[in-house]
Protein backbone atom coordinates (compact mmCIF):
# COMPACT_ATOMS: atom_id res chain seq x y z
CA UNK A 1 0.00 0.00 0.00
CA UNK A 2 1.38 3.69 -0.51
CA UNK A 3 2.38 5.56 2.40
CA UNK A 4 0.25 8.59 1.18
CA UNK A 5 -2.83 6.20 1.35
CA UNK A 6 -1.55 4.83 4.58
CA UNK A 7 -1.65 8.23 5.95
CA UNK A 8 -4.96 8.88 4.92
CA UNK A 9 -6.67 6.05 6.04
CA UNK A 10 -5.12 6.99 9.16
CA UNK A 11 -6.49 10.54 8.81
CA UNK A 12 -9.65 9.42 7.83
CA UNK A 13 -9.85 7.13 11.13
CA UNK A 14 -8.92 10.11 13.40
CA UNK A 15 -12.41 11.47 13.25
CA UNK A 16 -15.27 10.81 15.57
CA UNK A 17 -16.41 7.92 13.67
CA UNK A 18 -19.57 5.16 14.76
CA UNK A 19 -17.79 2.23 14.67
CA UNK A 20 -20.21 -0.05 12.47
CA UNK A 21 -19.25 2.25 9.71
CA UNK A 22 -15.35 2.45 10.73
CA UNK A 23 -14.42 0.45 7.06
CA UNK A 24 -15.67 3.41 5.37
CA UNK A 25 -12.29 5.03 6.20
CA UNK A 26 -10.73 2.43 3.86
CA UNK A 27 -12.19 3.75 0.99
CA UNK A 28 -9.73 5.58 -1.46
CA UNK A 29 -12.99 6.21 -4.27
CA UNK A 30 -16.15 7.32 -3.40
CA UNK A 31 -18.53 8.13 -5.64
CA UNK A 32 -22.49 7.67 -6.14
CA UNK A 33 -22.96 4.94 -9.05
CA UNK A 34 -25.60 6.35 -10.42
CA UNK A 35 -23.35 9.46 -12.15
CA UNK A 36 -22.32 8.66 -15.81
CA UNK A 37 -24.43 11.91 -17.16
CA UNK A 38 -21.68 12.49 -20.02
CA UNK A 39 -19.19 11.26 -22.48
CA UNK A 40 -16.06 12.21 -20.98
CA UNK A 41 -15.11 14.77 -24.65
CA UNK A 42 -18.48 16.51 -24.70
CA UNK A 43 -17.24 19.32 -22.65
CA UNK A 44 -17.33 17.50 -19.75
CA UNK A 45 -18.88 20.50 -17.00
CA UNK A 46 -16.45 20.27 -13.70
CA UNK A 47 -19.98 19.48 -12.00
CA UNK A 48 -20.74 16.51 -14.37
CA UNK A 49 -19.16 12.81 -13.88
CA UNK A 50 -18.20 10.74 -17.17
CA UNK A 51 -16.01 7.41 -17.35
CA UNK A 52 -13.07 9.48 -18.21
CA UNK A 53 -13.10 11.39 -15.01
CA UNK A 54 -14.38 8.35 -12.53
CA UNK A 55 -10.90 6.88 -14.33
CA UNK A 56 -8.57 9.72 -13.45
CA UNK A 57 -9.98 9.83 -9.93
CA UNK A 58 -9.53 5.58 -9.78
CA UNK A 59 -5.79 6.79 -11.22
CA UNK A 60 -5.71 9.49 -8.10
CA UNK A 61 -6.32 7.48 -5.48
CA UNK A 62 -3.64 5.10 -6.46
CA UNK A 63 -0.96 7.80 -5.38
CA UNK A 64 1.23 6.74 -8.73
CA UNK A 65 0.35 2.99 -8.82
CA UNK A 66 -2.20 2.98 -11.37
CA UNK A 67 -1.72 5.87 -14.21
CA UNK A 68 -4.55 5.87 -16.91
CA UNK A 69 -3.33 7.73 -20.15
CA UNK A 70 -4.94 8.30 -23.85
CA UNK A 71 -8.27 7.78 -22.06
CA UNK A 72 -11.42 6.10 -24.00
CA UNK A 73 -15.31 7.31 -23.33
CA UNK A 74 -17.45 7.23 -26.21
CA UNK A 75 -20.53 7.13 -26.36
CA UNK A 76 -22.74 5.48 -29.21
CA UNK A 77 -26.46 6.19 -28.77
CA UNK A 78 -27.63 4.02 -31.48
CA UNK A 79 -26.43 1.04 -30.18
CA UNK A 80 -26.89 2.33 -26.17
CA UNK A 81 -22.92 1.27 -25.87
CA UNK A 82 -19.80 3.18 -24.80
CA UNK A 83 -16.50 1.97 -25.41
CA UNK A 84 -14.34 2.88 -22.04
CA UNK A 85 -10.78 2.26 -22.14
CA UNK A 86 -6.81 3.29 -20.85
CA UNK A 87 -3.37 2.99 -21.16
CA UNK A 88 -1.39 1.47 -18.27
CA UNK A 89 1.87 -0.05 -17.98
CA UNK A 90 2.47 0.32 -21.71
CA UNK A 91 -0.84 -1.68 -22.80
CA UNK A 92 -4.65 -0.71 -23.48
CA UNK A 93 -7.59 -1.92 -21.94
CA UNK A 94 -10.83 -1.64 -23.40
CA UNK A 95 -14.52 -2.58 -22.85
CA UNK A 96 -17.61 -2.09 -24.10
CA UNK A 97 -20.49 -1.51 -22.03
CA UNK A 98 -24.29 -1.21 -21.82
CA UNK A 99 -25.67 2.47 -21.44
CA UNK A 100 -28.11 1.70 -19.01
CA UNK A 101 -29.24 5.00 -18.00
CA UNK A 102 -26.83 6.51 -16.13
CA UNK A 103 -25.23 3.98 -13.84
CA UNK A 104 -21.36 3.30 -13.55
CA UNK A 105 -21.36 -0.39 -14.76
CA UNK A 106 -19.08 -3.02 -12.86
CA UNK A 107 -16.59 -4.13 -16.05
CA UNK A 108 -15.09 -0.42 -15.93
CA UNK A 109 -14.23 -1.18 -12.32
CA UNK A 110 -13.06 -5.18 -13.40
CA UNK A 111 -10.88 -3.74 -16.22
CA UNK A 112 -9.26 -1.68 -14.03
CA UNK A 113 -8.65 -4.29 -11.41
CA UNK A 114 -7.29 -6.41 -14.69
CA UNK A 115 -4.96 -4.11 -15.41
CA UNK A 116 -3.50 -3.26 -12.25
CA UNK A 117 -3.23 -7.26 -12.01
CA UNK A 118 -1.67 -7.70 -15.18
CA UNK A 119 1.13 -4.67 -14.20
CA UNK A 120 2.03 -7.41 -11.29
CA UNK A 121 0.32 -4.59 -8.33
CA UNK A 122 -0.73 -6.69 -5.28
CA UNK A 123 -3.81 -4.04 -4.43
CA UNK A 124 -6.60 -3.91 -6.52
CA UNK A 125 -10.08 -1.47 -5.65
CA UNK A 126 -12.20 -3.76 -3.91
CA UNK A 127 -16.07 -2.68 -3.24
CA UNK A 128 -16.78 -1.97 0.50
CA UNK A 129 -20.37 -2.70 1.70
CA UNK A 130 -22.50 0.02 -0.28
CA UNK A 131 -24.22 2.89 1.45
CA UNK A 132 -27.34 4.01 -0.66
CA UNK A 133 -26.22 3.55 -4.03
CA UNK A 134 -22.74 4.85 -3.26
CA UNK A 135 -19.63 2.89 -4.41
CA UNK A 136 -17.02 2.50 -1.52
CA UNK A 137 -13.68 0.63 -2.70
CA UNK A 138 -10.64 0.37 -1.06
CA UNK A 139 -7.13 0.10 -2.55
CA UNK A 140 -5.52 -2.26 -1.02
CA UNK A 141 -4.35 -6.05 -1.11
CA UNK A 142 -7.77 -7.84 -1.09
CA UNK A 143 -6.70 -10.28 1.67
CA UNK A 144 -7.04 -7.14 4.03
CA UNK A 145 -10.70 -7.18 3.15
CA UNK A 146 -11.30 -10.49 2.72
CA UNK A 147 -9.65 -10.90 6.71
CA UNK A 148 -11.45 -7.75 8.16
CA UNK A 149 -14.50 -9.12 7.28
CA UNK A 150 -13.57 -12.13 8.61
CA UNK A 151 -12.93 -10.59 11.95
CA UNK A 152 -16.35 -8.62 11.42
CA UNK A 153 -14.59 -5.03 10.79
CA UNK A 154 -16.48 -4.93 7.31
CA UNK A 155 -20.17 -5.89 7.53
CA UNK A 156 -20.74 -9.21 5.29
CA UNK A 157 -23.69 -7.40 3.54
CA UNK A 158 -25.17 -10.54 1.66
CA UNK A 159 -25.85 -11.65 5.39
CA UNK A 160 -27.29 -8.46 6.56
CA UNK A 161 -29.64 -8.90 3.30
CA UNK A 162 -31.13 -11.82 4.01
CA UNK A 163 -30.84 -11.13 7.71
CA UNK A 164 -32.65 -7.33 7.78
CA UNK A 165 -34.59 -7.53 3.86
CA UNK A 166 -34.98 -11.55 3.33
CA UNK A 167 -33.26 -11.01 -0.24
CA UNK A 168 -30.96 -14.24 -0.54
CA UNK A 169 -27.72 -13.97 -2.11
CA UNK A 170 -29.18 -15.58 -5.27
CA UNK A 171 -31.70 -13.27 -5.42
CA UNK A 172 -29.18 -10.43 -5.06
CA UNK A 173 -26.58 -11.85 -7.96
CA UNK A 174 -30.59 -11.37 -10.13
CA UNK A 175 -31.00 -8.20 -9.08
CA UNK A 176 -27.33 -7.18 -10.31
CA UNK A 177 -27.57 -8.68 -13.49
CA UNK A 178 -30.74 -7.89 -14.10
CA UNK A 179 -32.50 -11.44 -14.39
CA UNK A 180 -34.28 -11.00 -10.99
CA UNK A 181 -38.36 -10.86 -12.52
CA UNK A 182 -41.02 -10.66 -10.59
CA UNK A 183 -38.90 -11.09 -7.10
CA UNK A 184 -40.67 -9.33 -4.20
CA UNK A 185 -38.97 -6.44 -2.43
Amino acid sequence: MPAAELARIKAELAYERHPESAYEALAAVCFDTECIETSGFDGEPEDLNSYAKLLRHFGAATHGVFTPSAIVDVWDTDTGTARVGFDHGGRHYEVTVELQSDWFQGEVFELINHALSEQGCVERFVALPVVDQVLHAAFVDPAIVERAREVGLIPDMSRLLEEEMGISADELQALIVGDAGELEL
